[in-house]
């Protein structure tokens, strides 16, 4: 692989995390804020729906994990959308779960580990840890 495929690749690698904790940043938000109307708004209403915006908050770290090491926030984008594809009851029916959450951040973790597999097969890319 040439230098310039692994500039491509890295290029497109950071398009794709900078899009991903875009989502999850607004998927925290939405969260934050959705329930906070059963609350009579205001901010101690979105202090007050705080804990429902965990999980989303869960994924925010992970979109920080993947920017470090793009095989370990791979994995836990698998393991997240695996998590939401039960705990949202999509072989249920809940299609709207399946498209807008499952699917993306698999799309997310398996992209992750083929980037990072195509780095790893550079030959300069382990020559960083002989030095």
């Amino acid at each position: 692989m040439t230098e310039q495929k692994l500039r491509r690749i890295k290029i497109l690698a950071r398009i794709m995390q900078t899009l991903t904790f875009i989502y999850s940043i607004l998927w925290f938000t939405f969260a934050l804020l959705s329930g906070s109307e059963a609350y009579e708004g205001g901010i101690l209403a979105v202090i007050q729906n705080s804990p429902n915006a965990i999980p989303w908050f869960v994924l925010i770290i992970i979109n920080i994990v993947s920017w470090g090491w793009e095989r370990t926030g791979g994995i836990l984008f698998l393991i997240f959308g695996i998590f939401t594809f039960f705990f949202f009851g999509v072989a249920d029916g809940n299609e709207i779960v399946l498209f807008m959450i499952t699917i993306p951040f698999m799309i997310s973790g398996i992209l992750s580990i083929i980037f990072w597999s195509y780095k790893t097969r550079h030959p300069n890319y382990f020559s960083k840890f002989h030095k």
